[in-house]
């Protein structure tokens, strides 16, 4: 399982994560934020090195 550190600044249908590296990072995951007990399925639609943008599936 690849578990990272995160950033994130969450919108209707779609996030964007500062990330310590996109490295790895699948095209699409499930995001969980246990805090919040949030889980959806995401898909990639852009990248950097270190920042994903990602659509609620």
């Amino acid at each position: 399982m690849h578990r990272m550190l995160v950033d994130t600044a969450i919108a209707r249908l779609a996030i964007g994560l500062d990330v310590t590296s996109s490295i790895g990072v699948p095209e699409t995951f499930a995001l969980h934020i246990r805090s919040d007990s949030f889980e959806t399925r995401c898909r990639v639609v852009s990248r950097t090195e270190r920042h994903i943008e990602v659509e609620f599936c």
